[in-house]
């Protein structure tokens, strides 16, 4: 095989690689939307302007018991994946060792100072290229984030959306440019 239809990268991955709040996908979308509809219902219910809450005995108290869960019940959906993320890189120092790819019609082939292994391109479910890396999904919840910053050659980018046009037989979904 010659090596014009390989592509090889050597990446150190971080946590922002694989999420951060306002990295652009539908799950990030999803939670925003959920926590903006909370925050507007409990306005529009007990913290409004005129809302009969004023009637009961203790109303301020039972506003702040109200604002302190909406608040913490935000913060969890927009904030505990990436703190579960930071946790995650922290307890597994494999993570943020170098790790080097290998990508050729054959498949990936991956090595690091703890594993060594040859994937075929059926190993992967899904593919999907966003404006900074490539996402190799293995499972639903698992996957092989590949930063573009890490991609040595401005040639090798369309020539690894090549290999996975002509080799995948998944679902991708692949920029343009």
């Amino acid at each position: 095989m010659s090596n014009s239809e390989q592509v090889s990268v050597e990446v150190v991955l971080k946590p922002n690689d694989a999420y951060h709040p306002f990295m652009w996908s539908w799950q990030n979308l999803w939670r925003w939307f959920v926590a903006i509809v909370l925050c507007r219902v409990v306005y529009d219910v007990f913290l409004a302007p005129g809302v009969s809450l004023e009637s009961m005995p203790d109303a301020e108290a039972i506003r702040w018991v109200i604002l302190v869960l909406t608040l913490f019940i935000v913060l969890g959906l927009l904030l505990f994946p990436y703190l579960r993320l930071l946790a995650m890189f922290r307890k597994t120092p494999s993570l943020t060792k170098p790790r080097r790819y290998l990508f050729s019609a054959d498949g990936i082939h991956f090595e690091s100072e703890d594993a060594t292994a040859d994937l075929k391109w059926s190993a992967f479910i899904r593919i999907h290229e966003t404006r900074n890396l490539f996402i190799f999904l293995q499972t639903t919840r698992a996957a092989t984030y590949i930063p573009k910053r890490f991609i040595e050659s401005e040639h090798d980018v369309p020539r690894l959306r090549q290999l996975i046009r002509d080799n995948f037989k998944g679902k991708w979904r692949l920029r343009r440019a």
